[in-house]
């Protein structure tokens, strides 16, 4: 009950006069540790005095406490109710952190580290995208590797069609290079029989055959992009012509 003319809840200054005092006088043997979630209850927490007194615990480990109460032997995280470690019996704290992050607090005592961690619920969700982006991750690499020319290499396509166009003369020249390389002369002798006459390609098959070729298709060997061949036949198409020709005719 509410004390009248007191503004705090009952026994509240009770439970702060016992933090001021041990809990505990076990000085010897291994560190009695005792861990909670109060679950921000009021109740819970009051009796956290009470339980530490009856089993004579040297630290108490506490998640989602209800306030945050002063004091050298009472270390919180950043926000002084998602984690905090209370330091109940006869050893202080050794170290604590200079700087107390969110939801985590870390101690020293009796030369062991204690930490207190507490995730909120809310985080679940960030999270739960962050591994799933992990996951998709390994399962493109892993694409990569069984099918290259497959949903990897549109995934890295359509990316890459969202930049902008170089418009450099140097640069433009450069590509055109690198993608169709200018060979030396080859000159060699074949001997021709006698076989029947195979039609030339006309212009107007070769714009045919070109416009049946898919601009998102997989490239060839030669890894030259299907829509840079289709500019190139747009742009020369009597170099494309011969070329055909000859090699139909040798």
């Amino acid at each position: 009950k509410r004390q009248k003319g007191d503004s705090t809840h009952a026994g509240h200054k009770e439970l702060s006069c016992v933090l001021k005092g041990p809990k505990s006088t076990r000085t010897k043997g291994p560190l009695k540790i005792l861990q909670l979630n109060l679950n921000h209850c009021e109740a819970a927490q009051d009796l956290v005095a009470q339980t530490v007194k009856e089993l004579k615990v040297d630290a108490v480990i506490i998640a989602d406490q209800y306030r945050n109460l002063s004091g050298p032997a009472w270390v919180t995280d950043s926000t002084n109710k998602l984690a905090t470690i209370w330091a109940c019996g006869e050893h202080p704290f050794q170290q604590t952190m200079a700087k107390p992050e969110l939801g985590l607090v870390r101690v020293k005592i009796k030369g062991v580290y204690l930490y207190s961690c507490y995730i909120p619920p809310k985080i679940d969700n960030e999270l739960r995208a962050i591994l799933d982006r992990k996951r998709c991750w390994i399962e493109l690499i892993e694409e990569v590797n069984n099918d290259p020319w497959g949903r990897p290499y549109k995934v890295v396509m359509s990316k890459l069609y969202g930049y902008q166009q170089p418009t450099c003369l140097d640069q433009l020249e450069r590509i055109v290079n690198v993608l169709f390389p200018t060979q030396e002369p080859f000159e060699y002798n074949v001997e021709h029989e006698e076989k029947e006459m195979i039609p030339p390609i006309t212009h107007k098959e070769l714009m045919r055959a070109c416009m049946r070729v898919g601009n998102s298709k997989a490239p060839g060997m030669d890894h030259i992009p299907n829509i840079a061949l289709k500019t190139a036949i747009q742009m020369a198409p009597q170099m494309f012509l011969d070329m055909y020709n000859r090699c139909l005719a040798e």
